[in-house]
């Protein structure tokens, strides 16, 4: 059952009459559900380990990220300058000769 709070402003031009009284509404009686959703030992569930990563190895894990991505970037412009010079090429032979 999920618990919701609601909470409601009136605001009107005139003086109230008694400030800071507030009123009450209760809920109508509604039949209380079992606790068939609550998880208990019976459920099994497995427990999240955690672990404590020291700052040199996230730090030498942050040099290998970047040499990574240096190395994706390096060849990605290699690709590029090859495409570039086989296209002159065979613009070359194709118009020149």
């Amino acid at each position: 059952m999920d618990n919701i709070t609601v909470v409601a402003f009136e605001i009107t031009d005139g003086v109230l009459a008694r400030d800071g009284d507030t009123r009450e509404q209760a809920r109508p009686d509604v039949p209380q559900p079992d606790d068939e959703d609550t998880l208990t030992e019976v459920d099994a569930v497995p427990a999240i380990d955690t672990a404590v990563v020291p700052v040199e190895e996230i730090r030498a894990e942050d040099k290998a990220i970047r040499r990574r991505h240096l190395r994706r970037r390096l060849l990605a412009w290699l690709v590029i300058l090859v495409l570039v010079a086989a296209a002159g090429v065979s613009l070359y032979l194709r118009f020149v000769r």
